[in-house]
């Protein structure tokens, strides 16, 4: 926890899903989601962040659940100015996050995702994070949406320099399964 207090790292701790081919350096703290997907801390800061290793979290006195509830609710506050776009096709549309702030994958596991696309795609749902800056989601009945969408997420996967993963999700209110 070199030099940062406690109180400070509370107020900075934000989630980062990363990638199955993301090196954790065995220090990092992660807990595994569905897809090989993995969900970890970082300190933000202007501009930049930096993962949180699983000693910090002990430095601090900080247990692993309270980190990642803390997080959680950290991106949720910060979250209230998300952006979202929309694509319409012929049997539903694919809504994406285009907030640009490098958190927007990391809102596919904030509880209240559901609240803010369930109106609009029902529930579950589908989602994808192909990389850092990208959430996707459609209908879970809408077979050439989700076709449209993961063509897209493919495509974004293999050029990203931050991939998460090219599978989707089901996202309801238990949280994230692979689909």
């Amino acid at each position: 926890h070199v030099g940062i207090a406690r109180e400070e790292a509370l107020t900075r701790l934000l989630p980062r899903v990363v990638g199955p081919a993301f090196d954790l350096r065995a220090t990092l703290y992660a807990r595994p989601l569905p897809n090989g997907a993995r969900l970890c801390l970082v300190l933000a800061y202007d501009g930049r962040s930096r993962f949180v290793r699983s000693h910090e979290l002990e430095g601090w006195a900080i247990e692993p659940d309270e980190g990642v509830r803390v997080a959680l609710e950290n991106l949720a506050k910060r979250s209230v100015r998300a952006r979202f776009g929309r694509i319409d096709t012929i049997d539903g549309p694919i809504i994406f996050a285009r907030t640009g702030d490098g958190l927007d994958s990391a809102r596919i596991v904030l509880p209240g995702l559901v609240d803010v696309l369930g109106p609009e795609l029902g529930e579950p749902f589908i989602a994808a994070v192909p990389h850092r800056d990208a959430l996707l989601a459609c209908r879970a009945d809408a077979p050439r949406s989700l076709e449209a969408m993961m063509v897209r997420v493919s495509d974004d996967h293999a050029r990203a320099p931050h991939r998460i993963s090219d599978k989707p999700f089901l996202v309801d209110r238990a949280g994230l399964r692979p689909l």
